[in-house]
């Protein structure tokens, strides 16, 4: 069954409200890359082979961008919504005709709202009733005992 590898770190910054304490994070242990990704569905009973999963795949990634640089969401049913919004520079402008692109937004940023329908719910609680968690240094010494898992 597959896990989510986590490691505790301590707050060392000494001006930090939580300095001292104690955090998890997740441990990623790859990054797949769209080949790879290609790869796995192949292989996870698809009729499809991994050149044409591969193909598909790169299309998306294409006409996603082209979409959202058209000022349109994208919504992939099951998995959320990719959408634009625009950093702005500090302060803004006094008056809308002070407005103006190249003073005023700094950039445009990627966001993803994760599905939240009932059936494919993937908000940050959902996700987490639904994983499994293993501690890193578990996995460094087996023979160390397991930390309890972290409680909702």
């Amino acid at each position: 069954m597959a896990k989510v590898i986590y490691d505790i770190y301590k707050v060392t910054n000494d001006q930090s409200p939580v300095f001292g304490r104690h955090f998890g994070r997740v441990v990623h242990t790859e990054t797949m890359d769209t080949e790879m990704l290609a790869q796995h569905i192949a292989e996870h009973g698809s009729p499809y082979t991994e050149d044409v999963v591969s193909g598909v795949l790169k299309k998306a990634e294409k006409c996603i961008l082209e979409q959202l640089l058209d000022s349109k969401k994208v919504k992939l049913d099951g998995l959320g919504t990719f959408y634009l919004s625009a950093q702005n520079a500090k302060g803004g402008a006094a008056k809308v005709e002070d407005f103006s692109v190249t003073k005023n937004l700094k950039g445009l940023r990627l966001r993803f709202l994760p599905d939240q329908s009932d059936s494919k719910n993937l908000t940050a609680k959902s996700l987490y009733r639904k994983a499994s968690f293993i501690w890193a240094e578990d996995l460094k010494h087996e023979s160390a005992e397991s930390k309890p898992e972290p409680q909702p």
